[in-house]
This record gives C-alpha cells, structure tokens and sequence, in this order.
C-alpha cells in the first residue's frame, strides 16, 4: 500500500490509498481521573482519526502503535489541570520514557499545555503512549494524543 511520502515512479494509486490521507492518528479522552502523584498511561476511546489502524479502542487503549517505519510527529495535550502544584507530560515509547517531548508546569497556574516532539518508529513493534503526572489535587482532564508520519 502506498502512503504519503512512499510512491514509486510508474505507481498507479488507488482511490483507497489516496483517500486513507496522512499517515495519522489521533485520540481524545474527555474524562482523564488524574490522582495526585499517580502516573497514568493515559487511555484513549475515541478515535479522532485513524485510517491505519494504528489504535485499537479495546486492547491496549493507551497505545498508538503505528505500521509504517519512518519519523513521526508526536503532540501531547492536556487540558483543565490548574491549580495542581505539578503537571506533567511524558513520551513512552515501548514502555520506557523518552523524550522530547515532555512537557511540565511546576507553577500550578497554567491550565491547558501542550508538548511536541520527534521519534521514529519501526513500522511494527514499537508503540507510543502518553503518560500524565499530577500533584497536589487530583483532577479531571481533558488528553489529546496525535502521532503522524512525517518521513521515512
């Protein structure tokens, strides 16, 4: 199948390789419990976008494991965390931390922030997931978590 970024010279694409677009995936939780000083690997239900079919809203919710290799564009974003006296963003890749992006705020006031950042991806085993921190209260969150191909 050929995706942005792969044609060959000669290609003849078809309607559902031109229709699938960017190689994307998009998540939303509108309901994230965050518990004070608890990591949480965040679990997406919702599916924005993916025509890849690089998340499942069943098994494994918080990974998006995408099936092409390549660079990959990744944005984390939560919403509605003021007043915790921490906050913060981190990129899992196979379960290990990596970075960028990570993302905090130490000052407890900022209410919506965002990371993004760069990483590759094998194109079958490996996986991304988006892990959030809170301190001082427990809140209820808004998450969005996006992975796009960007090159090979």
């Amino acid at each position: 199948m050929a995706t942005f970024g792969t044609y060959v010279s000669g290609q003849i694409l078809t309607a559902s390789e031109l229709n699938a677009g960017l190689p994307t995936c998009v998540l939303t939780n509108t309901s994230v419990s965050l518990v004070a000083g608890t990591a949480l690997q965040i679990p997406f239900t919702t599916e924005l976008t993916d025509p890849y079919g690089w998340h499942s809203t069943s098994v494994n919710t918080s990974r998006i494991t995408p099936n092409i290799a390549g660079t990959y564009l990744i944005t984390m974003q939560i919403n509605d965390v003021s007043g915790t006296t921490r906050a913060l963003l981190t990129l899992y890749k196979n379960g290990a931390v990596t970075a960028p992006p990570i993302a905090t705020d130490t000052t407890g006031i900022i209410d919506d922030f965002n990371s993004v950042g760069f990483a590759t991806a094998n194109g079958t085993t490996d996986y991304f997931e988006m892990t959030a921190l809170v301190t001082g209260l427990s809140k209820t969150a808004t998450a969005q978590f996006t992975v796009t191909r960007i090159s090979s």
